[in-house]
């Protein structure tokens, strides 16, 4: 038996801080540059989504990861078999 729903992963690395050295999200800048960097990953990505993979994808979960300096974004992705 087939499972109803198909999935996939998108996933994105950002660097909120530019000029090197790691964020310090206790500073306001830097929180500030992480979510400008979040919102401008945020407005791309239906369009990235349909682009890629084509129409009827859903946002099942997300999760955000500090490696250093780099946000890694991972967003699983699901829509129904056809």
């Amino acid at each position: 038996m087939a499972h109803e729903y198909e999935y996939a992963v998108s996933v994105d690395y950002f660097t909120p801080v530019k000029g090197g050295g790691s964020p310090n999200y206790t500073e306001e800048p830097a929180r500030v540059a992480f979510l400008i960097a979040f919102r401008n990953l945020a407005n791309k990505l239906p369009r990235a989504i349909d682009t890629t993979l084509g129409d009827g994808w859903s946002i099942n979960s997300h999760s955000i990861t500090f490696q250093g300096e780099v946000a890694i974004v991972s967003i699983l992705l699901q829509r129904h078999r056809t």
